[in-house]
């Protein structure tokens, strides 16, 4: 009888209900014996220390009647003893009344337990009461020797019981380990039981059913290979546009190249002019149009810059120099040290920790670094800038960071400011706009990411990242 799919389905989901079933009675099983287990361990701790505590109480009650007659050293003595005789009578009791707790029951002591805590019963009553006795007495008496000797006395045969009751609870406790590993040799003798059955009247079906599955989909496979073959030129087609767009975007960029290039010639007639104009009439105009003066001569240099800018970010796109071993650590000194009018009109401090060695290209991380730092020196708070740079090694990159105690960002804008011409002071700070539009680009072009963490007031750290590629110079950092 060959069996339905959807028999072979309630077998199958019979079968794995069963395995289920056994695996949780078994769990269950195993929890119950190792709670017992860590009880049984935390029982015969406690019953152990009863045997050091009875030490402890001899030696207190001792010390306690031949302290000197001074009260402090009294009072030390008597403390320590009632201490002792606390912890001894309250663990004697719970060990008496069966302590093991479980989450399914509370188990007493055994029988054989039983009669050996009714066995050393008098002798810890004895030690109890004249240990007690001891430590009441308001000063050293003659009944403290008798006291003594009758701790003494009945010391030993407490010891001794107590080294019987540890070991029925050892002997105990292995009972209960053998109990569960007979448990878990039945358990598992079931469960391979259950997958024997489960393979007979369920894989073995099932490995025919699959088989003529297989034997239908052969039959459809020169259906597919039509499809595969559409799709192989769907791809193409996709392959031969994204190479035209790849050429676009590298025409693009030899247009921004040229046109950055050409801007510059004329700007520097206009420059040229308005200088010279400056200074053949300098002093025979009257204010306003001295500031009209100011404002084309300042136009002029940020147009420049704006030029410049443009030049650099299409050449980042452009450059095909090769990737050489870079010393970001002297790149961010070089712009730095370009940055030194800045600094110090600024009043900026600078610090770092070690850079690494990694692969690009100086001239941009150079430029990285000067429009990081200029930032920081520009946007500054009320106190002069402190500026820190730092360089970690995490998660197979170089994670940099630099951070300044300036105004801060809304976390608003913090994706904004990345974007071309994208400024948040306005005219009120000199720029294009153009700088972090720059850093990120480096960056990106050098396998990283950028982005910045900043709140109002509180000062803003950018953050890149740069794949660490194994350098050897950087086993030693």
């Amino acid at each position: 009888m060959n069996p339905s799919p959807e028999h072979l389905q309630v077998r199958y989901i019979a079968a794995l209900s069963a395995v289920a079933l056994l695996v949780i009675i078994g769990q269950a099983v195993v929890q119950i014996e190792l709670s017992d287990h860590s009880n049984d361990a935390r029982t015969i701790n406690i019953a152990g220390r009863q045997r050091m505590l009875s030490q402890k109480i001899s030696k207190a009650a001792l010390a306690l009647a031949t302290a000197p007659a001074d009260k402090a050293p009294q009072n030390e003595r008597r403390d320590e003893l009632r201490a002792a005789l606390s912890t001894w009578k309250a663990s004697h009791q719970a060990l008496q009344s069966g302590i093991i707790q479980t989450e399914w029951e509370h188990r007493q002591n055994s029988a054989e337990v039983a009669v050996l805590f009714d066995a050393i019963q008098p002798h810890y009553e004895s030690i109890l009461n004249a240990a007690s006795q001891i430590a009441e007495a308001r000063a050293p008496s003659p009944d403290h020797s008798l006291l003594l000797d009758a701790i003494l006395h009945n010391e030993s045969a407490f010891l001794s019981g107590m080294d019987s009751i540890v070991q029925q609870y050892e002997r105990e406790s292995e009972a209960r380990v053998n109990r569960l590993k007979r448990l878990e040799i039945i358990l598992l003798a079931l469960t391979l039981a259950v997958l024997t059955l489960e393979a007979l009247f369920v894989f073995r079906p099932a490995v025919k059913k699959i088989s003529q599955a297989i034997a239908d989909l052969e039959r459809r496979t020169d259906e597919l290979k039509s499809e595969i073959e559409r799709r192989i030129r769907v791809e193409l087609e996709l392959e031969k546009r994204a190479a035209d767009l790849t050429a676009s975007n590298r025409d693009l960029e030899a247009f921004a190249y040229a046109v950055s290039h050409d801007l510059q010639e004329p700007l520097r007639s206009v420059n040229g002019c308005v200088q010279l104009f400056e200074r053949r009439f300098k002093g025979k105009l009257d204010a306003d149009s001295e500031q009209l003066l100011t404002y084309m001569s300042q136009s002029c240099i940020r147009m420049k810059q704006l030029i410049v800018n443009v030049l650099a970010y299409s050449r980042i796109g452009s450059q095909q120099v090769a990737p050489r071993r870079v010393d970001t650590g002297a790149a961010f000194d070089r712009a730095l040290e370009d940055l030194s009018a800045a600094r110090i009109d600024s009043g900026a401090a600078v610090t770092r920790t070690e850079f690494p060695v990694v692969s690009g290209h100086e001239v941009q991380f150079i430029t990285l670094f000067q429009n990081l730092l200029s930032n920081a020196m520009k946007y500054r708070g009320a106190e002069p800038p402190r500026i820190h740079a730092s360089a970690l090694r995490q998660d197979g990159s170089w994670l940099f960071a630099v951070k300044d105690n300036g105004k801060g960002i809304d976390p608003e804008y913090h994706e904004r400011i990345f974007g071309m011409f994208q400024r948040l002071e306005g005219g009120e700070v000199g720029g294009t706009g153009l700088g972090l539009a720059l850093c990120r680009r480096i960056v990106e072009r050098n396998g990283g990411r950028m982005w910045v963490e900043s709140k109002p007031g509180e000062g803003s750290t950018f953050y890149f990242t740069v794949p660490d590629k194994g350098d050897r110079s950087n086993d030693s950092r």
